[in-house]
């Protein structure tokens, strides 16, 4: 599964984050929950703690707000789902 987004950072359109967990789950029960562009904040409860999406599909527009209090709003500009 391949998730592209761009960022309202305001010194690059495109950053990359990266983040880890560990799931102790089966990968066919993790990865709907992965691909849902709205449900971050119940993936990562501890990284996450709030955010909302307008829109569906490639186009929707995603704003996170982290625990830290920083905040991000990202566009889904591609989702290609391999199952």
């Amino acid at each position: 599964m391949v998730l592209l987004m761009n960022t309202s950072h305001p010194h690059t359109p495109w950053r990359a984050y990266s983040a880890h967990a560990i799931f102790e789950t089966a990968p066919p029960l993790l990865w709907p929950k992965v691909a849902d562009f709205a449900g971050l904040p119940e993936l990562v409860p501890e990284m996450v703690a709030s955010g909302s999406v307008e829109g569906a599909g490639v186009g929707a527009v995603r704003t996170l707000n982290f625990a830290d209090g920083k905040s991000a709003e990202e566009t889904l500009i591609s989702f290609h789902s391999e199952e």
